[in-house]
């Protein structure tokens, strides 16, 4: 991806296209989910954690085989009532680049960004951020506020040992078997043994 910081310079004259799709998460098979839109996502996406080198992370499982989310329909519109707020996002995401604070950079390879007589301009005409920039810079905000509440949450539940594995098979319509490895679950009987300190 060619990430680029916003400029009002070079992106004077562009805008987001009002015809967004989810085709660039359509081989994403888990993202990270927040903590503020976890109720929305509980009826939404199967719930999972998952253990990386470092910490263990609260995501949405997308998908059971190799490149195929399915939550991403034919026509690139999402199958559930609520999209994460990682995929949301995109085109847009924070980055530090050239060694800078942390700016919103945008993947200026996406097809989504369009001339300004196109779509919803990034500035105005006076060279204030328009309301697509300002809706992103907040969305980015609540994320970037968001991630290490959950990481901190998830590591708690690491300390006391809650988390077993979780690795089930799913029998497929013509008689083949999806196994889902590496995936963690809350042991309930840890739980419910847990005494309060």
């Amino acid at each position: 991806m060619g990430l680029v910081a916003i400029s009002k310079i070079a992106h004077r004259d562009k805008a987001l296209s009002p015809h967004r799709n989810f085709f660039f998460a359509g081989e994403l098979l888990v993202t990270q989910i927040c903590d503020f839109e976890l109720q929305h996502m509980t009826g939404c996406i199967p719930l999972i954690f998952m253990r990386n080198e470092n910490s263990v992370q609260f995501c949405g499982l997308l998908g059971l085989e190799t490149g195929k989310n399915l939550m991403v329909k034919p026509d690139g519109s999402w199958r559930a009532r609520f999209a994460p707020a990682m995929l949301r996002r995109h085109p847009f995401s924070i980055g530090n680049l050239d060694g800078c604070s942390q700016k919103i950079v945008l993947d200026e390879e996406t097809e989504f960004i369009v001339d300004r007589d196109q779509g919803h301009n990034f500035f105005k005409e006076d060279g204030s951020t328009g309301e697509v920039i300002e809706h992103f810079k907040e969305l980015l905000a609540r994320i970037t506020q968001s991630l290490p509440r959950v990481e901190e949450a998830c590591s708690i539940i690491d300390d006391l040992d809650l988390f077993k594995p979780f690795d089930p098979s799913i029998k497929k319509t013509d008689g083949g078997i999806i196994r889902l490895e590496g995936l963690l679950a809350i042991d309930g009987e840890k739980l419910a043994k847990l005494k309060e300190t």
